[in-house]
């Protein structure tokens, strides 16, 4: 490998002999977990310089993000500048105020010897969230500075008696029997804790400081000799995760150019150590939802819900993740709101809520007729509700965020949030509407939820929302699911493979194809082979659709023949297999559909058919969401066309890019994406949908010469230009983007100016989506170009990593977690190559 040169280098991770050299480009090229990280361990080296380079770097790409904020405040501690670290905190503080910030405040107060302000703080926080875990603890260190030994020893005996085995308790009574000289009962408790393998470095240096006020000097140089092993191992699992990540990973001598790598190349799993909750959180699970105990990983999700932490859940099918924001709204006051894709997913969690918590819950959405719709609003504008369940484009109705601030919004949960990113395997453009929504509620906390997620998407996710979220990330490993991979020569082969699967497995099952039309043939063809088979896609009827997917659940159909549109939310725990005829989108694709198998626990069956010609169908699939410079500049061009200064309303049905009506609907491009696309090369803003234009009349009891000109100048100018005096009694209409234009106002000012006046009645027109021209700029073309070439590089890296899944011959479960940043041992049993490696024989869903 080649090394940079002196003047170029910046920093060296790793011991001499086998050093990583890095200059300020290669952490430029970083992902943002990497970058991260690599600052967290250059400011425990005390390379304060390198440290705000990396931090430099980090903003150029994010922006002075909240995290960045308490990056900042942490490398201004270090380097002894208190002032500016307490400044830059406070400002983190102010820009986004909760529980867990306040107690970053505090606790910086305390390290800093102002004991005043952090003893505000801290009353403040225990009158207010006195039964979160993370203030009780900030009560307890505080008890501690000010020597009330008492409430220390009361707020440890409590978690220890619901939790006997927490490691801070048991080390918060050791340090306090040493202050209190009992040296004895300080030995015996750090006995039990320091046994424990699983200790991390801020628990080890606690220990041997308590070690050191004990006088057990062995024991402090024991325990940092343990502190060293740890740096040195992490140091080690950074400098080769940094490595990989700029191609500069020296490979193994038998080792093959795949991406996908080899199962001892895993990084660390992901592991979550769920603290203990609330007696109220508990009654509330058991009494309210009857469940008798937590998933792992609940309980850390729905304590980071209770502070009002921004957080980011990647919880695979299965895991519980409802219940995570369903609880802690029951507890909590105010509203919760809850984002969700499909009216099918939102039905579903609708029906399944315990009565009591059905009966506080709203859903709104297109089924609802007008009447059922303001009967909603109404309800949600006074507070009737705890849980609000909205589809993404419900935030573009201006009457909907009016009553949501009248109501007033506590947190906000997406479910789906992959579909944030537009490089994501299932991106909604609807989803860039939530962002822009946010400030308008008054900016609460958000839980963001998906099933997968790559390190480098839940980067995406946390920009899509601009917002430093605290990452809850769950195995995704599940025993129960065999997969298995099979290459046959063609198409005929794959449905005569499928058809041999429905006749060995009994139960319900899956089978995934890539268009419309194969999922009518091959349902078609199963049914003449005398199994029970049904369609499932998008361009079905609502009615049958949903006839089909009621079949499916009541077990009247065994098998359903769907595109990708199918499974989502679906709760349907005894799926046996589950087949996918055509290669899937991406592998964080192929791990969340493949996951809908066997929620019940039983075994169950994950196939994926390949052939020879599935080269070419996937870059088929790839190309339907591709967009070529042209197709964006189409469809700026249309944008302008229905644009009337910067503002522009735009009909959805009159964007078509490409291809005609009569060829495959699934190879349409998607408008939306294109739009997309604008917004991410900064040429339009989205805003809530607005009426296309107003009808405007006097009140009944007023004449056209009785309206008042009003104060308001703003007024005084619309009655100016609209003619509205001399229209008469009969009104007049107003185009939307014309009175914008004219008076230098946004859509959602103009509706305010008009449904505020009792002087007049203004009525809406059809609604549609409100898009705001920005300025071009010389550089618009090249923008565009950067973003349509970062898509197609993303879109072919997807493709790689498929074709090498399908094709590799290493634990299965191994490589779907590893591309999702987990580190697995391979399974033995639960995959063909593993099963086949172990009995050196063909195994089950491998053919000789």
């Amino acid at each position: 490998m080649v090394a940079p040169s002196k003047l170029e280098e910046m920093v060296r991770l790793g011991p001499p002999h086998e050093a990583l050299a890095l200059t300020r480009a290669d952490i430029d090229l970083l992902p943002a977990k990497l970058q991260w990280a690599l600052a967290a361990w250059l400011r425990e080296r005390r390379d304060f310089e390198a440290v705000a380079i990396v931090l430099d770097q980090i903003e150029l790409r994010s922006g002075e993000t909240l995290r960045l904020l308490e990056e900042r405040a942490r490398l201004a501690f270090a380097t002894g500048d208190l002032a500016m670290a307490t400044a830059l905190l406070s400002e983190r503080v102010d820009r986004a105020p909760s529980a867990t910030a306040w107690i970053k405040r505090a606790r910086l107060a305390l390290a800093t010897g102002d004991q005043a302000t952090a003893l505000a703080i801290g009353d403040d926080l225990a009158r207010h969230h006195a039964d979160l875990h993370s203030v009780q603890a900030l009560t307890a260190d505080l008890a501690l500075a000010t020597g009330d030994h008492e409430t220390v020893r009361r707020h440890h005996e409590a978690v220890l008696q619901v939790e006997p085995a927490q490691i801070g308790a048991r080390l918060g009574l050791a340090r306090l029997a040493s202050l209190e000289g009992d040296p004895d009962r300080a030995r015996a408790l750090l006995d039990q804790v320091v046994s424990e393998a699983t200790l991390t470095r801020s628990q080890l240096a606690d220990a041997a400081d308590i070690a050191r006020l004990s006088g057990e000097s062995g024991r402090v140089a024991a325990l940092h000799d343990r502190i060293g092993a740890l740096v040195s191992a992490e140091m080690t699992t950074l400098r080769d995760a940094i490595a990989d990540a700029l191609g500069r990973k020296e490979p193994k001598a038998a080792e093959s150019n795949s991406v996908v790598p080899d199962d001892n190349a895993a990084l660390p799993a992901a592991m979550v150590d769920d603290p203990p909750l609330p007696l109220e959180v508990m009654a509330a699970l058991t009494g309210t939802f009857g469940h008798a105990a937590l998933r792992p990983g609940q309980a850390t999700v729905i304590a980071n819900v209770l502070a009002g932490t921004d957080t980011l859940a990647i919880m695979p099918t299965g895991a519980g993740k409802s219940l995570t924001f369903q609880l802690p709204a029951m507890l909590l006051p105010g509203v919760s709101l809850v984002i969700s894709p499909l009216i099918a997913l939102m039905k579903d969690q609708v029906e399944g809520l315990p009565p009591a918590v059905r009966d506080r819950t709203a859903l709104l959405n297109s089924s609802l007729s007008p009447e059922e719709q303001r009967e909603v609003l109404t309800g949600i504008a006074s507070g009737a509700y705890k849980l609000i369940y909205i589809a993404p484009e419900r935030l573009r109705h201006h009457a909907f965020l009016r009553a949501l601030q009248a109501g007033g919004v506590e947190r906000v949960v997406v479910d789906e949030a992959h579909c944030i990113s537009l490089w994501g395997h299932d991106f909604r453009p609807d989803y860039l509407t939530i962002p822009h929504a946010l400030p308008a509620l008054g900016n609460p906390p958000v839980l963001a939820i998906t099933a997968t997620a790559t390190p480098r998407m839940a980067d995406a996710i946390a920009t899509g929302f601009g917002r430093t979220l605290s990452r809850v990330t769950l195995s995704l490993f599940r025993a129960n699911l065999f997969y298995e991979a099979y290459k046959v020569p063609n198409r005929e082969a794959k449905i005569a493979k499928v058809f041999e699967i429905c006749r060995e497995e009994r139960g319900a099952g899956i089978v995934y194809v890539s268009s419309r039309r194969d999922a009518e043939a091959i349902a078609a063809l199963l049914r003449d082979r005398g199994v029970a088979a049904v369609p499932y896609h998008a361009g079905l009827e609502p009615d049958q659709r949903a006839e089909n997917q009621r079949r499916f659940m009541q077990r009247q159909a065994r098998v359903v023949v769907a595109t990708v549109a199918f499974g989502m939310g679906i709760d349907k725990a005894d799926v046996r297999f589950i087949v996918h005829l055509n290669p899937p989108r991406s592998l964080e694709a192929y791990a969340q559909e493949s996951g809908r198998a066997g929620r019940d626990g039983q075994s169950a069956r994950c196939v994926l058919l390949t052939a020879p010609s599935d080269g070419s169908s996937l870059r088929r699939v790839a190309r339907r969401d591709e967009q070529s410079l042209d197709d964006v500049r189409r469809l700026y061009a249309a944008v302008q066309r229905q644009a009337t200064g910067r503002w522009a309303l735009v009909d959805f049905d009159r964007l078509k890019l490409r291809g005609d009506d009569h060829g495959d609907p699934d190879d349409a491009a998607d408008p939306r994406i294109t739009l997309g696309i604008l917004e991410q090369a900064a040429l339009t803003r989205r805003h809530p949908d607005a009426p296309v234009h107003w009808i405007v009349r006097p009140s009944s009891h007023q004449s056209a010469d009785e309206i008042a000109p009003a104060a308001d100048p703003l007024w005084t100018r619309f009655v100016a230009w609209s003619g509205l005096r001399e229209a008469g009694g009969d009104g007049m209409s107003v185009r939307t983007v014309d009175a914008c234009a004219a008076l230098e106002i946004t859509p959602i000012a103009l509706s305010l100016l008009l449904s505020e006046r009792p002087d007049v009645t203004a009525r809406e027109g059809t609604r549609m989506v409100c898009l705001e021209l920005l300025p071009i700029g010389g550089d618009a073309a090249v923008r565009v170009t950067d973003v349509l070439d970062r898509a197609r590089e993303v879109a072919e890296q997807r493709i790689r990593q498929v074709v090498q899944y399908a094709a590799g011959d290493r634990c299965r479960h191994v490589m779907l977690a590893r591309h999702l940043g987990e580190g697995l041992a391979p399974c033995r049993t639960a995959c063909d190559n593993c099963t086949r490696a172990a009995t050196d024989s063909p195994a089950r869903g491998r053919e000789r």
